[in-house]
């Protein structure tokens, strides 16, 4: 997750934390304990940041290349 993607992408679309919680159902510290990599969003909340970001997926924020590299030396 690329916690600093995705708040460039907020604040390119305007979008606070205190809407994107609200928008999610969820508290402001559980979306940063989710940023900051201490529990994980669940894929309806990936979906919901992607409809509220205008994005047609979160693979740039949510599974950056770093993971992905990482991932592909696994197989």
């Amino acid at each position: 997750m690329d916690a600093e993607k995705l708040r460039e992408a907020m604040r390119e679309n305007h979008i606070t934390v205190v809407r994107m919680c609200r928008e999610l159902g969820i508290s402001r510290k559980a979306f940063w304990s989710k940023c900051k990599g201490l529990s994980e969003f669940k894929q309806s909340e990936i979906v919901k940041i992607c409809e509220l970001l205008g994005m047609k997926d979160g693979t740039e924020i949510f599974f950056p290349r770093s993971v992905v590299k990482d991932t592909d030396r696994m197989r």
